[in-house]
């Protein structure tokens, strides 16, 4: 098997192994999706079907593969960015199309006063991190960035058990990200 290597931009191919489906609460059972129920957040997204493609550019803070999710006030002013997603470690090629990694971030920024209408106002950056031994439909975690708070929560991801260790396929993953004020 090949796998590739992603470092930025910088994509290269090797050998490798792996095998076997993983259920990370140790019995047999499939990871399913999980109803999560409507979102009582200000603002949710399904990621990556309800993301921006960055197509190669910028989204807000975020560029230039993946999808951005844009968190907009009810005037249109953007408040913040939810990016799906980055990966930390190496991801490996494990079929003709398709690949697993070990870990991702959701990547996030938010405003840190959504009341202000003057520039400059300040864009601060952070991440959501997890790893594939973890993933379980239903995990979720949040961080606090800027005037925001953003929720990432499990609701796809196939885990499969490699010799490097546990590996998600990284076609198989939709996270929800909900957000809302500080209150």
């Amino acid at each position: 098997m090949r796998f590739v290597k992603i470092l930025g931009s910088i994509v290269l191919a090797v050998g490798l192994c792996g095998c076997g489906r993983v259920a990370h609460d140790d019995t047999e059972a499939p990871l399913d999706d999980v109803d999560l129920g409507p979102s009582k957040s200000r603002w949710s997204f399904e990621l990556p079907s309800e993301g921006t493609p960055n197509d190669n550019g910028a989204i807000g803070p975020f560029c230039c593969t993946g999808v951005t999710a844009v968190v907009k006030s009810d005037d249109g002013r953007e408040l913040g960015f939810g990016y799906f997603y980055d990966l930390k470690g190496q991801a490996y090629l494990s079929g003709e199309d398709s690949s697993s990694a070990p870990d991702f971030a959701v990547r996030v920024a938010g405003l840190s006063d959504l009341e202000a209408d003057a520039a400059p106002v300040e864009l601060e950056t952070g991440e959501i991190a997890f790893t594939a031994g973890e993933l379980v439909s239903g995990l979720s975690r949040s961080a606090q960035v800027g005037a925001l708070v953003f929720t990432a929560t499990i609701e796809h991801v196939e885990v499969d058990e490699w010799s490097v260790g546990p590996m998600f396929d990284m076609g198989s993953l939709t996270v929800r990200l909900d957000v809302d004020p500080v209150e």
